[in-house]
């Protein structure tokens, strides 16, 4: 999996949900304005660890074969040990698109 950096309207809601990285994940000396400039650098894996280890919610997003060997991703959302939502049959063409449809129902959900 490629290390994606969230797309702003993810990285705001994240924000609004209360997420900084700079408070969970990293040092506290980071100047003010360097956490502003580098947190449009949100990336998926570290939002998604942050549902799981502060809210309870697991993303998981599993490959289906479709014909002719194409792999289409569909997104699931566990809260608290049962599945709250799922993607609706969402078919993406790439992991990360369909991580990110995840993330952005996820936080809408806390």
């Amino acid at each position: 999996m490629l290390e994606e950096i969230s797309k702003y309207r993810v990285a705001k809601l994240a924000k609004e949900k209360g997420f900084d990285m700079f408070n969970h994940y990293s040092s506290q000396d980071i100047p003010e304005e360097l956490r502003i400039v580098f947190f449009d650098t949100c990336t998926q894996s570290l939002l998604q660890k942050w549902l799981r280890e502060i809210h309870n919610i697991d993303i998981f997003v599993c490959a289906s074969v479709l014909a002719n060997n194409v792999f289409k991703y569909s997104y699931y959302i566990i809260k608290n040990k049962s599945l709250d939502s799922d993607s609706d049959g969402c078919e993406e063409n790439k992991y990360e698109e369909a991580l990110e449809l995840g993330l952005y129902e996820a936080l809408k959900l806390i």
